[in-house]
């Protein structure tokens, strides 16, 4: 502030006031101010929710694109998840070395002789054709080798499903599971 400008005037081209605070300094005032800050505020706060319009159709479009991308390979995210985040291989690993191969081994081969059964014909890869069994055969084996690789990435992602009690409790050693509770036979 200048001292040599008499209060009331601010000496600029602006419509500012110099007044006189109850502290006797002086204070920049501009009766228009006010106003062009609510008109500023709501120019603003229309210009966000313009944004937030922006964002939420722009989110969207990116969850519909997302979305087309994934279906066709839902079945094979639903396959990983499954054997990612409920299988605890800690368990199945070892059940599988003690010779538990054998069975799943067997049971892809039953799958396959299955499957060829139901979609009889070979299978066209461009010029390349391959035999009714066999291609149902890779494929059973590709989802099983897609389970083991998953099985192995969990272990070394460190990342175990939760733990699930199926048994019952086992009963308390008070010596209360041997009394009837005041139901007597009769």
């Amino acid at each position: 502030m200048s001292p040599e400008l008499p209060v009331g005037t601010s000496g600029l081209a602006c419509a500012y006031n110099i007044v006189r605070t109850s502290e006797g300094t002086c204070a920049y005032e501009c009766p228009g101010c006010r106003a062009g800050a609510l008109e500023l505020g709501v120019e603003l706060m229309s210009e966000l929710l313009t944004t937030l319009q922006h964002l939420g159709s722009d989110l969207l479009s990116l969850i519909l694109v997302l979305a087309r991308l994934i279906a066709p390979w839902w079945l094979a995210l639903v396959w990983i998840a499954w054997w990612l985040w409920a299988v605890d291989w800690r368990k199945l690993w070892p059940r599988l070395a003690e010779g538990g191969w054998a069975p799943l081994t067997l049971f892809g081969i039953m799958i396959a002789l299955v499957w060829s059964s139901i979609a009889s014909g070979p299978l066209e890869l461009g010029n390349m054709a391959l035999a009714n069994f066999w291609w149902q055969l890779l494929a059973v084996a590709a989802m099983i080798g897609s389970a083991l690789f998953v099985g192995w990435l969990q272990g070394v992602l460190g990342c175990y499903p939760a733990e699930v009690a199926l048994e019952a409790p086992a009963a308390d050693g008070h010596g209360h599971s041997d009394h009837d509770h005041g139901h007597a036979s009769q």
